[in-house]
């Protein structure tokens, strides 16, 4: 308490990621992927699927999902301009959700065929790039 204040303060402050140090983003990225593709916990099945509807449950997920584009923006800052680096966090977050929604929501067939270490090891270039400092040109 008498450093931050809050036990949600220390768990924030314990998973944020290393300034500009793409390999341990890269493992965050894939550890993440690879948890939201293996299963969820009740509480955040309740989230997600309240999201739409209720919006209490909108708010705080969106709380939650501006927190993780906010540490990946940080860690990704120091090799990328903060507006490249915002832009690439926001489309990994945002990836990583539909990717849980499409697999343990919608139970999209395509994704249900694919075993979950084949979309994963299809997975990690993406991550790759997100975190290397140069996105191999222009996006168009």
């Amino acid at each position: 308490m008498q450093h931050y204040g809050s036990k949600a303060a220390l768990f924030a402050s314990a998973v944020e990621l290393p300034q500009g140090d793409s390999d341990s983003v890269s493992e965050h990225l894939f550890d993440v992927l690879d948890g939201r593709l293996s299963g969820l916990p009740p509480e955040t099945r309740a989230l997600v699927r309240s999201m739409l509807t209720s919006p209490e449950a909108e708010a705080s997920m969106r709380d939650f999902l501006e927190e993780r584009i906010e540490n990946l923006t940080g860690s990704l800052t120091g090799e990328l301009t903060a507006e490249e680096a915002e832009v690439r966090a926001t489309l990994a977050v945002s990836s990583i959700l539909g990717l849980t929604i499409a697999r343990h929501f919608l139970k999209l067939p395509a994704i249900d065929r694919i075993p979950p270490d084949v979309l994963l090891r299809a997975a990690s270039a993406w991550m790759d790039t997100v975190a290397a400092a140069s996105g191999g040109g222009d996006a168009k």
